[in-house]
Parts: C-alpha cells; structure tokens; sequence
C-alpha cells in the first residue's frame, strides 16, 4: 500500500477511502497511530452524519473537512517518516515471494517448517509463542504475543469500569473469544486477527468511559464485524456476541 496514493485520495477529497486505507496501513505497519487513525475517522463520521442531517452550516462542514484534510496529511507525513527507518523500507505490494515470509516483532518459541509433497521450496510457518495475562480476579489466560498487550489492556479497564453487568459480561466474553479465534487464526488471517482485537480494546475503552463517545464504539463494533466477516467460520462466535452488545450500547 503506497502512502503517496493515500495523500492523493486525502488531497482529492476522498477522505472516507483515505481513512480506511490507513486504519490498513497502521494495522500492518506502525500500530502505534492505529488509535490516532480511528478517531480522525470517527470525526468523519461525525463530520458526515451532521451534513447529510443539515444540522450545522455548509461554511462550517467546510472547515471541519479542511481541519480534518490537514490533520490527515500531517499524520501521514509522520508516519511515512517512521516507515522510512525500519529495515521494511517498501509498502508496496508484496511479491509472490516475499508474501510468503513472516516478519516476527518478538522472539519466536516455534517456527513449525512444512515442505509439500512435491518435493519443492514452499515453506508453511506459524508462530506458536503465547503469553500468559491476568484477566482479573486471580484468574489467568494465554494469548498470542501478537494481540497479548491489546486483550490484556482491555481486561484492566474492564475490571475497573463501572458498566451494566451485562455490558461487562458480554465484553468479558467478546475479549475470550476474539483470543480463542487469533488462536485459530491462519497466517493469512493473522492481521485480520490482529486489527479484531485492536479495535476490541478501542471499544471497551470507549464504552466505559464516563462520557462514552459514541461515534468511536460504532466505528469498532463495524470494525468488528467486518473482520469477523472477512474470517469466516472461525469467526462466527464474534460476529455473535457483537450482534448483542450493539444494541445495548446503540440504545
């Protein structure tokens, strides 16, 4: 995915498909602005709904977009900066061969090699390594290392929100499930694993804050299921519990 192309979409107004390309791009390659992303993406949203409702003036949708327009571009300006100094200096495409590596960000416990019956070069690799967390109330759980810090974060805060018992049950569950389902996950899967429980942890934090902004947990429960979605059968249970927590926090 080439960030010129997503400054020309942000440039050229296109700035829902500019968004979701970055949500892609920072989910693959720099996490740590995937939060920054989403909530220029709920304030488009938010941007969005008020123009089609006519709630607010044409002058002031007009500088909302532009803010955003200046905001998104920054953003990609620091992002490009970071890509440039990790070894991965590309983010085109990858080729049939290079797809076909996997790129570890920690130690590997298990790399399990299969080569086909054939005889030739093609190599199958699954990363194996969990990490054991607590959830809350003496109990523990392992996680992939790939998703561990997200799943744990969103058990911390859901210990200490003050929600409706069903909420906090539901989102217990979601959270043990979408842990189950990265498990199962196939290499193919992996990011699509990986993005469900970054936007997971978005919508616990957002869903239990005193003042919940709404346009932020919507954006993570579509994410959500879209992902769910995209994986199939193994994602069932997801797609699931996410058709019960929406209405209760869309009421």
């Amino acid at each position: 995915m080439n960030i010129e192309r997503i400054k020309n979409s942000i440039q050229d107004g296109d700035l829902e498909g500019a968004s979701q390309q970055m949500l892609e791009l920072t989910s693959k390659y720099s996490s740590r602005f995937y939060n920054e992303v989403l909530g220029h993406k709920a304030k488009l949203k938010q941007i969005l709904t008020e123009e089609r409702k006519g709630i607010v003036s044409s002058e002031t949708i007009r500088i909302e977009k532009n803010r955003l327009i200046s905001a998104l571009l920054e953003l990609t300006d620091e992002i490009e900066k970071e890509l440039q100094t990790k070894d991965d200096n590309t983010l085109s495409e990858p080729s049939n061969e290079k797809s076909r590596e996997i790129i570890f960000e920690s130690p590997v416990s298990q790399v399990i090699i299969q080569q086909s019956d054939k005889g030739d070069n093609i190599l199958e690799k699954t990363m194996k390594k969990e990490k054991v967390i607590e959830i809350g109330g003496n109990a523990e759980i392992s996680a992939p290392v790939v998703i561990a810090d997200s799943i744990e974060n969103s058990f911390n805060t859901l210990a200490e929100a003050k929600v409706d018992d069903d909420i906090k049950n539901l989102l217990d569950q979601l959270l043990k499930t979408i842990n189950e389902v990265n498990k199962k996950a196939t290499p193919e899967q992996t990011e699509t694993a990986k993005t469900m429980a970054q936007d997971a942890e978005t919508l616990v934090k957002e869903s239990t804050r005193t003042q919940p902004r709404r346009q932020w947990y919507e954006i993570s429960l579509e994410g959500l299921k879209d992902a769910a979605i995209s994986m199939g059968e193994v994602a069932v249970p997801v797609l699931n519990l996410v058709d019960k927590i929406s209405p209760l926090l869309l009421a």
